[in-house]
């Protein structure tokens, strides 16, 4: 058993593929303070991750998502590790990974939040109130512009000193791809952010710019903006205030 903090420990579940002998693990949130809890917390993460209802298992909890056989392009996931942000009293914050497999593969990573006290899953929308929520969406999206203007103008910088000519068409095609980003607008609902809570900070995470064909291209990545709950307090509801301050 690893042990992330004084409430909340975690198990590791093992399984493997039968079909392509990929060795698979998951955590298993133990709470000894709260059995009924740490039951909601782990039927919330498999089912979300794993793709599948606990209680509808027939062989292993990674049977929705490993290789099937008979597939032309076979769909599953592998190399699934995770990481704790939070463990207190009141919160239990985590980030799960894997590499997602389909016509190519690709890793990506979760973020789950839950109450300690109900077992219930975080949303945004619950912390914040209707104005807080605009406003988060408004920061958030006036920090990535930004951040893809601060890139344009360092890529139109560098095509002015950069000799070789590959270097130049990356550049080029990099300030298009973030151009066009721009041009495409923000996010404008809640449920497009995805967050979690590590030490005094609220992180939010929006998806890149690029898609798996000119992900090479996009030297970002994920966009992660992080803010301190205790200057939202006014934007937060009083259940948000309760966990967060």
């Amino acid at each position: 058993m690893l042990s992330f903090g004084r409430q909340v420990t975690i198990r590791t579940i093992k399984g493997q593929s039968p079909v392509r002998q990929i060795d698979y693990t998951f955590p298993h949130i133990v709470y000894g303070a709260n059995k009924t809890v740490a039951t909601k917390i782990n039927h919330a993460l498999i089912t979300d991750f794993l793709q599948i209802d606990p209680k509808e298992v027939r062989k292993s909890i990674f049977e929705a998502i490993w290789p099937q056989e008979g597939e032309g392009i076979p769909a599953f996931l592998s190399g699934i590790s995770w990481e704790t942000h939070t463990n207190t009293s009141k919160l239990f914050s985590l980030a799960i990974s894997a590499e997602g497999c389909g016509a190519y593969c690709e890793y990506f990573t979760n973020y789950y939040s839950f109450d300690l006290k109900t077992g219930k899953l975080l949303g945004l929308d619950q912390l914040f109130t209707q104005d807080g929520q605009r406003r988060m969406l408004d920061s958030v999206n006036l920090l990535k512009k930004h951040k893809l203007q601060s890139a344009v103008k360092e890529l139109q910088a560098s095509l002015q000193d950069t000799a070789q000519k590959e270097e130049h068409e990356r550049a080029k095609e990099t300030m298009e791809l973030y151009q066009d980003c721009l041009e495409w607008g923000g996010v404008e609902s809640m449920q497009d952010l995805s967050f979690h809570l590590k030490g005094n900070s609220l992180f939010i995470h929006i998806g890149r710019c690029s898609a798996h064909v000119n992900r090479a291209l996009d030297d970002i990545g994920d966009f992660e903006f992080s803010f301190r709950p205790a200057d939202l307090k006014q934007f937060l509801t009083s259940y948000g205030q309760k966990l967060l301050l």
